[in-house]
């Protein structure tokens, strides 16, 4: 079982300038594959090759199909550099943006593009 979460790295990994990247690969790495079903044999092959096989493309569909954004991080700084030149009282700058916030958590499907 997998438990949710930023995964532990050590510490001398994360500092060094020459980590390669099977240092970053762990056990949690093949979640991806068990949720799919996959077994990665493709990544034993010559990354040229991987086209041609069929549990790659699969999981290449699906990869590509997800929605990867950071909106709640970065509607947070938008709402700082908004909302920042405001007011100069730190705790009036702090209630706007919680209002704002506060208001766009009664939008569920809130987006950019709106």
């Amino acid at each position: 079982m997998y438990r949710p979460g930023k995964p532990a790295f050590q510490s001398e990994v994360l500092k060094s300038d020459n980590a390669e990247l099977h240092s970053f690969v762990g056990e949690r790495s093949w979640l991806l594959f068990e949720l799919v079903d996959a077994r990665g044999t493709w990544l034993q092959r010559a990354v040229d090759q991987w086209a041609c096989d069929p549990e790659f493309n699969k999981m290449n569909l699906i990869i590509k199909g997800l929605e990867v954004t950071n909106d709640t991080a970065e509607r947070g700084i938008k709402d700082i550099e908004d909302y920042s030149n405001s007011s100069t009282d730190p705790s009036q700058r702090r209630n706007i943006i919680l209002a704002v916030n506060k208001e766009r958590q009664k939008v569920p499907n809130f987006d950019k593009k709106m």
